[in-house]
């Protein structure tokens, strides 16, 4: 089976395969990233007239996250750019790629593969062959270049969301709560994230100046992986 949603701002190909893997291609993520100046913030974002009659009655979810990144020891990956996660969200299991990815102002954009897995063993031995029935398999192969792929980073966190529809737009408004570790170094993350899931990007920055300019957010311009890169070396990537 394959599916097409032909809306630009998050174009999204599903296809259903006779093998192991599903493959699930969102060709474009696009979200708002800010940086919450406590983790109580979110309570007092979350309970925002506005933002609570735009909410979708029922839709606000609570998810505990657990995260690895994986690379060559000599960072093949990071160094063209792409990032390879196998993450425990709640009940699910997902293995994604991202690659090409340019921040503005807080405004992320970056294409992803999303791969849903079976098996927790991917948690410890990543394999890239998840992705083999993707377009950039082959040049993701050609990067790796064979070499076994080791632990970079963890990340353990809370993700609090609720989808919004203002009647042109639908978003994910999400709060993680948690840390990153990189290297037996650590770092607290309090973050907001508004992802764009139809709708125009005009929208999608108007509610973000909404939320920034009410509760007094700052735009958040590096990834989390990135900012886990930053705990050990600045000049990384």
């Amino acid at each position: 089976m394959f599916r097409v949603s032909t809306d630009i701002s998050n174009l999204v190909k599903v296809f259903s395969l006779n093998t192991e893997y599903r493959l699930e291609v969102t060709t474009m993520e696009i979200e708002l990233k800010y940086k919450l100046n406590e983790a109580s913030d979110a309570d007092a974002i979350f309970d925002d007239v506005r933002i609570l009659d735009m909410a979708d009655a029922g839709s606000e979810k609570h998810i505990k996250m657990h995260a690895v990144y994986f690379d060559t020891k000599d960072g093949n990956l990071s160094s063209k750019g792409m990032v390879f996660r196998v993450r425990e969200e709640g009940e699910k299991l997902m293995a994604t790629l991202k690659w090409d990815g340019v921040s503005i102002d807080g405004l992320h954009v970056r294409e992803e593969i999303n791969v849903p897995l079976n098996d927790r063993v991917y948690l410890q031995k990543p394999d890239i062959k998840v992705f083999s029935e993707s377009d950039i398999f082959e040049e993701l192969e050609s990067i790796v270049d064979g070499k076994e792929l080791v632990l970079m980073m963890e990340m353990n966190f809370v993700r609090r969301a609720v989808r919004l529809d203002n009647g042109v737009g639908i978003f994910e408004l999400s709060v993680d709560i948690g840390n990153i570790s990189c290297e037996g170094k650590t770092k607290q993350i309090n973050e907001l994230e508004i992802e764009l899931f139809s709708g125009s990007n005009e929208e999608l920055k108007e509610l973000g100046e909404y939320i920034s300019n009410k509760f007094r957010i700052s735009p958040e311009n590096h990834s989390k992986f990135r900012q886990g890169l930053d705990l050990v070396d600045k000049n990384r990537v």
